[in-house]
């Protein structure tokens, strides 16, 4: 349970000045642990990357991420790394999904960080690896 739990965001989208990017700093938190953060996102045609960074005042940690997906012909590939300094963790996700093979079905292949209870439990530089899930999901 979180008590006095205040977050703050500021966004500006800058499209309209023909850049196509969105920036956000942002703050969660900020009574409790007090986590500061900026990120970044930028999409030209089918390529989509983004960048971001959370400092905990209190932890006195970061995460840093990266993130990109490109969508071809039927198909979206997507793929991601983090790193959190406070326990020297490096994770990563990525995927391939199409909804184009089956009618009415999206079909996805996808590797990411195992987590218990919420957590992220991977760490590639402590060679524990995450898992691969193949997956349908069906709409009616």
């Amino acid at each position: 349970k979180v008590e006095n739990l205040l977050s703050a965001k500021v966004s500006a989208d800058l499209s309209s000045f023909d850049v196509p990017v969105t920036v956000a700093v942002y703050g969660r938190d900020i009574l409790g642990k007090q986590v500061l953060g900026v990120s970044a996102n930028a999409s030209v045609d089918a390529l989509t990357v983004g960048a971001s960074f959370d400092y905990g005042v209190k932890a006195k940690a970061y995460l840093v991420g990266a993130s990109a997906s490109y969508k071809v012909d039927a198909f979206t590939v997507a793929a991601g790394i983090n790193y959190r300094s406070a326990d020297e963790q490096l994770y990563a996700n990525a995927s391939i999904e199409t909804t184009s093979l089956i009618p009415g079905a999206t079909l996805k292949l996808a590797y990411g960080p195992t987590s218990k209870d919420g957590k992220v439990t991977s760490n590639l530089l402590k060679e524990k690896y995450g898992q691969i899930d193949a997956t349908c999901t069906i709409a009616f």
